[in-house]
């Protein structure tokens, strides 16, 4: 992408990215709360994708929290963590993309990432059972599609990233 754009180019493409994502991050935060908000058109597409989904999460317990696990030694920032109208307690990961995702493997290594967070989650609330999480949204969001809401269990995905992260401590 540098060849394409140029240095000056590409940093000014990945503030783009980052200040649509912000105010993007900042919109959903909004409307879980019942806060007012405003859209740009720069990500109204977006919010008319995800608008439909945020109806079935209540009860929102953290936006935009970073957390830590102190004893696997790695931070994240959660996007969000609600409740889910049907099956309980999710982690919400929030994914804007230019095209259109509607299969789990389009998301790649989204849902390793997620449980990651999973993990951080529970270790930082290890006495109090009615926070803990073990599932996972992927909410992909795109101006080409109207609504795009993966739902997964978060099992295979925390079994997953234990593999990783035990490969990454053998090389270290």
């Amino acid at each position: 992408m540098i060849l394409k754009l140029g240095l000056s180019g590409f940093e000014e493409y990945q503030k783009g990215l980052f200040r649509r994502g912000s105010a993007l991050h900042s919109n959903i935060e909004n409307h879980l709360l019942g806060r007012s908000y405003e859209s740009t058109s720069e990500i109204l597409g977006y919010m008319h994708s995800v608008e439909p989904q945020l109806q079935n999460f209540h009860d929102v317990v953290a936006c935009e929290t970073k957390l830590n696990h102190d004893v696997l030694r790695y931070t994240g920032v959660i996007d969000c963590v609600a409740h889910h109208r049907k099956t309980g307690l999710y982690i919400i990961d929030w994914k804007t993309s230019e095209r259109k995702k509607t299969t789990l493997s389009q998301v790649y290594d989204n849902p390793i990432q997620v449980a990651a967070y999973i993990g951080m989650w529970n270790n930082q609330n290890p006495d109090n059972k009615s926070l803990a999480v073990d599932e996972l949204a992927i909410v992909s969001l795109s101006v080409k599609q109207d609504r795009n809401h993966q739902l997964f269990s978060a099992h295979n995905y925390v079994v997953k990233y234990i593999g990783y992260l035990k490969t990454f401590h053998l090389v270290k």
